[in-house]
């Protein structure tokens, strides 16, 4: 009965189709399956009894690694998963067609009575990891085609900041050749450093900015130009990296700042005339006043004093009629008349009372705009 059983248990051992290794705590070989000799050109005689180190020693560098984590495995009685991709070439495998096989190792623990074994279980990932390179390399050609022909400097960091690849338009845009900004620091290139450390420390952390950053750049001539910066970090074989995109927006700044200049230049220029409109208001010794359409006073200049002896404080909110002579309403009645509707301007002759019950003749230059009628009166009683 035992011995159908050890039968079966080589039967099965031999028959999956993995590489399996059965070590002694001494990390001896003790069971060595048909896959393994087929991977290896080591048969079972040749291997049972020796040690890993001793079968691969000078075929593989880096068995030792594999021996720690056979001992580690051993001592805390756990399993451990070396990929490839973080732990390649760790045994000299080939596949049936004599290439290189490209493999996963589980080391286990084996607890047999009281004696601590290990387990090895070597996985063939040969196809799988060419698969995963074909993709890998027609999702780097898309990129490199996109990024390569992108009109925005694009720029690859590792997280000490150091330059890795930039596109064609990041060297056109800065001025360097590519080889040139390889392996510089970022900062040979931003020269606000504080809004973009911010930004990185972020970036580095996980963050996603939710919009671009200005910053004012450096090119290799030390012109000063400015940028709005993207970034985000991604991942490659556990090694963190960030891709930096820099949108030259200096003409959008320059028509800006245009426009800026161009603002403070009409609003000089409105100032100006509203200077010279009120200096003109101030010091015309021709009456001018701003009235309602039905006669109500909104505003007089200081000739009204002057010429007439009424100051603003008894004229504001009082109606022009009570200033005209009986003889005039209906004269000055029909000129507001006319105004209600819109209407050009008109020339009319009516007088004024002084405060001191004087009248003074007054040929007046209107015209209504905004339901406000605007007057300028001349004295003509000497003519």
């Amino acid at each position: 009965m035992l011995d159908l059983e050890e039968h079966l248990f080589e039967a099965v051992f031999d028959a999956v189709d993995c590489g399996l290794v059965l070590l002694d705590g001494g990390s001896r070989v003790l069971a060595w399956n048909d896959w393994m000799v087929g991977a290896t050109d080591v048969s079972r005689k040749a291997a049972v009894g020796q040690r890993l180190d001793q079968l691969f020693t000078r075929k593989c560098p880096r068995i030792a690694y594999l021996n720690s984590a056979i001992v580690d495995a051993i001592e805390s009685g756990t399993a451990r998963l070396l990929t490839h991709s973080l732990h390649p070439h760790l045994l000299p495998l080939k596949t049936r067609a004599g290439h290189k096989l490209i493999h996963d190792i589980t080391v286990q623990a084996v607890r047999e009575k009281h004696e601590a074994k290990c387990l090895l279980q070597i996985t063939d990932i040969t196809v799988q990891a060419h698969r995963e390179r074909v993709l890998r390399q027609r999702q780097n050609a898309r990129y490199d085609a996109v990024v390569d022909t992108a009109p925005d400097a694009i720029l690859t960091l590792d997280t000490r900041g150091l330059i890795q690849l930039v596109n064609p338009a990041a060297a056109r845009a800065f001025g360097y050749a590519a080889n040139e900004l390889v392996g510089e620091h970022i900062s040979v290139l931003i020269g606000n450093p504080a809004p973009w450390e911010a930004a990185w420390k972020a970036v580095l952390e996980g963050e996603v900015l939710s919009r671009p950053i200005e910053v004012v750049a450096t090119t290799k001539d030390r012109k000063p130009t400015y940028v709005e910066v993207s970034a985000s970090h991604w991942l490659s074989d556990s090694r963190v990296f960030v891709t930096v995109i820099l949108h030259d927006v200096s003409e959008r700044r320059a028509a800006e700042e245009a426009q800026r200049s161009l603002n403070q230049t009409l609003e000089r220029r409105v100032a100006e005339r509203t200077a010279d409109r009120d200096r003109m208001w101030r010091l015309s010794t021709d009456v001018m006043m701003v009235t309602q359409l039905d006669g109500t006073i909104n505003a007089t200049n200081p000739a009204w004093t002057q010429l007439l002896g009424w100051h603003e404080s008894e004229v504001i909110g009082a109606n022009v009629l009570d200033f005209v002579p009986t003889e005039d309403k209906a004269t000055f009645l029909e000129v507001l008349k006319s105004f209600s509707g819109g209407g050009s301007a008109k020339i009319f002759e009516v007088s004024l009372r002084t405060q001191h019950n004087g009248i003074r003749t007054l040929e007046w230059s209107a015209v209504a705009a905004d339901k406000l009628l605007h007057a300028v009166g001349r004295d003509v009683t000497a003519e």
